[in-house]
C-alpha cells in the first residue's frame, strides 16, 4: 500500500512539473510618439559624406516584435513573462567602408522594468572590432533626457533643429586610453553626424 502511495506520489509530482503553463504576465508597448523617434522607412536609401569626402549611401531594413522578457517562477522552474514591443533598423552600406558598413538602431519598450514608461533607443556600429553603442532615453511623450541638446546644429552649411549631442568613450586598446566619439542625431532625419576626437567621420548629405 505503502509503495503505490509513494508511485502516486511521484507520478503527481512529474505530472505537476510537466503541466505546468507558462503565463504573460504583462504587456508593453511603445507610444505613437516613441515610435517616431527613428525617422528611417524601409528601403529609403540615406546618404552621408564620409571624412575622405567619399559618399556613402545606406540602404534601411526594418522589423517589429515582441520581444519575450522571462521572470523566475520560483521552485517549479515555470516561467511568467513580460512581452514588450521592439523596433529594430539597420542601414547597410553595399560599398566597403573601412570605419562603417552597419548601423543597427534598436528601440525598446524597456522602462517597464524600472516601473516607467520610458524607452531606450541603442545605436551602434563596429569601429576597429570593437561595438561602440549610444544609449538615448526617452519618455512617453517622445521626449529625451539629455545634458546636451541642440535647438540649431550646422551640418554641410544647412541648420538641423533639435538636435542631441550624445557622448561615449571607447576602450579599442587595453591599457590605452579611451578614444571619445560623438552622436549627433534627431527626430526628423535621425542620425547626423559622427566624430571620432572631434574629427567628423560621417555626415549627413542633404
Amino acid at each position: 500500500m505503502k509503495t503505490k502511495i509513494l508511485i502516486f506520489l511521484i507520478t503527481l509530482s512529474i505530472l505537476a512539473v510537466s503541466c505546468c503553463i507558462e503565463t504573460e504576465i504583462g504587456r508593453y508597448d511603445l507610444t505613437d510618439a516613441q515610435k517616431m523617434i527613428i525617422p528611417y522607412k524601409n528601403g529609403q536609401i540615406i546618404s552621408f559624406i564620409d571624412n575622405y569626402g567619399g559618399i556613402v549611401d545606406f540602404t534601411v531594413t526594418e522589423n517589429e516584435r515582441w520581444c519575450r522578457w522571462d521572470e523566475d517562477d520560483g521552485p517549479n522552474r515555470c516561467n511568467n513573462y513580460y512581452n514588450l514591443r521592439e523596433k529594430f533598423v539597420k542601414l547597410k552600406s553595399k560599398k566597403y567602408y573601412s570605419e562603417f558598413s552597419e548601423f543597427s538602431l534598436r528601440l525598446s519598450a524597456s522602462g517597464f522594468i524600472f516601473g516607467t514608461d520610458d524607452c531606450d533607443l541603442d545605436i551602434s556600429f563596429t569601429i576597429s572590432e570593437r561595438i561602440m553603442i549610444f544609449v538615448l532615453t526617452y519618455n512617453a511623450e517622445g521626449n529625451i533626457f539629455t545634458n546636451s541638446f541642440h535647438e540649431s546644429y550646422e551640418i554641410n552649411g544647412k541648420p538641423y533643429y533639435d538636435v542631441i549631442e550624445q557622448n561615449s568613450d571607447l576602450e579599442i586598446f587595453v591599457k590605452q586610453p579611451k578614444i571619445h566619439f560623438q552622436l549627433f542625431y534627431n527626430k526628423e532625419y535621425g542620425i547626423l553626424q559622427i566624430s571620432k576626437e572631434g574629427e567628423i567621420l560621417l555626415k549627413i548629405n542633404n
